[in-house]
């Protein structure tokens, strides 16, 4: 998964990353509620789960800066930036009050 030195691909495997992280946080959310547990999990909010799942671009940025494919790298945190703009974009109000 991780032999491609191109930037392209890490942009693709650092917008990847996070939207299956954030389908798998949703999902554990539907199933905590099938559960019988009320609400949401605890301390786990929209702009929380939304943040870690950005957070989860550390993994193929670990794997392509091992292997020193430069190229992919600069793909995951060109693709990590945009996403953390748009976290800011979206979530920034809610944040100042």
């Amino acid at each position: 998964m991780f032999d491609r030195n191109q930037m392209p691909y890490g942009v693709a495997l650092g917008i990847l990353f996070p939207i299956v992280g954030v389908g798998l946080a949703f999902l554990f959310g539907w199933a905590w509620t099938q559960w019988g547990g009320e609400g949401r999990p605890p301390l786990l909010r929209e702009r929380t789960l939304v943040l870690l799942a950005i957070c989860l671009n550390l993994i193929p940025f670990r794997a392509f800066n091992r292997r020193r494919f430069l190229q992919s790298v600069r793909g995951v945190v060109t693709a990590t930036l945009v996403l953390g703009i748009l976290w800011v974009i979206l979530y920034g109000k809610e944040l100042l009050g």
